[in-house]
């Protein structure tokens, strides 16, 4: 008896909460229509009427009704048959089909007590993976930065992140607001190993975006994410939907990444051809997205706008002591130091330092090896030979995780840099050691080769070890070249994060 009390209450919550949200459906399509707190059928009545009154496009209709009865974002065949139906057999069909919908929700367990969070006119910023895991790699370092500087000069944004369990967009609570811009205290203080958390919501309802401009600051990889967005994005719910583009690797350079992620970026990229703009971390990077807008127009879509906003390199003031401390901490001796960062993933490049380095040990050079960062894939040659290197005595170490300190005093503490990536978006490794002043060997083409024109830099062929072993040995010997590359990249123009923030604000969003 108890079970069947506890399953019908159920039920009329479920019928309650249904009721809501298809009343603030009709609210959000007949502003004033005045439907909450009715019985299902008598809210399915306003839906029924503001399908057929409402000027709002008809896909949009359609996405907005199924987010109401399904409490979540919905597919883009459900979305095509809700149009085709309303187009052949009218609203008063439309009504039927989607009740008997939630009716086969109900019976299989997936309906949900949800609301809808109807956010119209505003700026919804999604920024799940950032906000998930304590990564702090390029681009959750571009998220951060920008998303802090969004909210810190007056802009109105609402952060959310996609809950996969849901399938919608939830809104951020102030508390996940406020670990965003103090977002230093809480990276680089968990070992080598990276965390996941679920965020904190503001409420669980539904983000419904409304006539509101959506930005994506961060690779949108995850396929029900990217799938959720695509249907959004070709059903004129939106004002905008614009991006920060950081590369097209996984498609240019699919033999570099790891298993499923050519396939996934591929539904990416099914998105991006929706988007109304893209902001490029560098022009190399936009000249990429420039030339995918070109494909997508055998298609009959116009394609993004796309513009390129290079990464700045912005050093932070770092506290007396700390550069020691990060000596202490980091293990770095009293020899000259190499410091290579980044993840360790074949298109970084790393076992071609190794073997570089292995050919100077043999030499007779001395100098130690800290390569810092980790979070990559397929990495064992690399694993496998910095084991082989260490068990000979030679001086290499790797630190997959540090804070923000201790990352830009290794900068100010290595003798020179290294990063001969095969393939980057932009590399901004490159740019924040040219900012602490410490010279670097860099890749001759592509957006490294960019960075590099304002000085500072050795340019090499990274796929040819005896080059780059080169360049890393004058660096170690020619202390007159080294000290013109360091006036170099003292001379450089300064960046920084704020200018950055505003002209990308201006792009994708003004």
């Amino acid at each position: 008896m108890r079970d069947a009390r506890t399953s019908s209450a159920r039920r009329r919550n479920l019928d309650l909460a249904f009721a809501a949200r298809i009343g603030q459906a009709v609210d959000t399509l007949l502003p004033g229509a005045g439907v909450e707190g009715l019985a299902p059928d008598e809210a399915m009545a306003g839906l029924e009427a503001a399908l057929g009154s409402s000027t709002a496009p008809e896909r949009a209709k359609a996405w907005l009704s199924l987010v109401a009865v399904d409490g979540c974002f919905p597919a883009e065949q459900s979305v095509e048959t809700v149009v085709r139906t309303l187009r052949m057999e009218g609203p008063a069909r439309v009504r039927q089909d989607l009740l008997d919908r939630f009716g086969h929700g109900v019976e299989r367990g997936k309906a949900t007590m949800a609301r809808l969070d109807v956010r119209s006119g505003r700026v919804v910023v999604d920024v799940t993976h950032t906000v998930s895991h304590d990564l702090h790699t390029g681009v959750q370092r571009v998220v951060r930065e920008t998303a802090t500087r969004w909210m810190e000069s007056g802009h109105r944004i609402d952060l959310v992140h996609f809950d996969f369990s849901a399938g919608a967009l939830k809104r951020l609570s102030s508390a996940e607001y406020r670990r965003m811009t103090e977002w230093r205290e809480h990276l680089g203080r968990s070992g080598d190993k990276m965390t996941v958390r679920l965020p904190e919501e503001a409420t669980g309802d539904v983000v419904v975006p409304w006539r509101s401009q959506v930005v994506l600051p961060e690779l949108v990889a995850e396929p029900e994410r990217c799938s959720a967005y695509r249907v959004l994005a070709s059903t004129s719910v939106l004002e905008s939907l614009s991006l920060i583009g950081f590369d097209l690797i996984p498609v240019v350079a699919a033999e570099t990444v790891t298993d499923g992620m050519s396939a996934n970026y591929a539904r990416y990229l099914s998105l991006v051809k929706h988007a109304d703009r893209v902001s490029a971390i560098s022009r190399a990077s936009a000249d990429g997205f420039r030339g995918f807008r070109e494909m997508v127009a055998s298609e009959g879509l116009r394609g993004p706008e796309v513009a390129a906003h290079p990464l700045p390199a912005e050093v932070p003031s770092l506290q007396p002591g700390t550069v020691e401390e990060a000596r202490r901490t980091l293990g770095i001796g009293s020899d000259p130091m190499i410091l290579v960062v980044g993840s360790h993933e074949p298109r970084k490049n790393h076992v071609a330092v190794l073997e570089a380095a292995e050919q100077l040990w043999r030499s007779g050079a001395r100098f130690e090896l800290l390569f810092l960062g980790g979070s990559g894939w397929k990495g064992e040659r690399f694993d496998e030979l910095v084991s082989a290197l260490s068990a000979a005595g030679r001086l290499v170490s790797v630190r997959k995780r540090c804070s923000e300190d201790e990352l830009w005093a290794a900068y100010s503490l290595a003798r020179f840099s290294v990063f001969p990536s095969i393939l980057e978006g932009f590399g901004l490794p490159v740019a924040e050691s040219l900012a602490m002043g410490t010279p670097v060997i860099a890749s001759e083409y592509g957006s490294m080769a960019e960075i590099a024109d304002g000085g500072g830099c050795l340019l090499v062929d990274p796929r040819d070890v005896n080059s780059l072993a080169g360049a890393m040995s004058r660096l170690l010997e020619d202390d007159q070249l080294l000290d013109r590359l360091r006036r170099e990249a003292a001379a450089r123009p300064s960046s920084n994060w704020e200018n950055y923030a505003t002209d990308v604000w201006s792009f994708l969003v003004g």
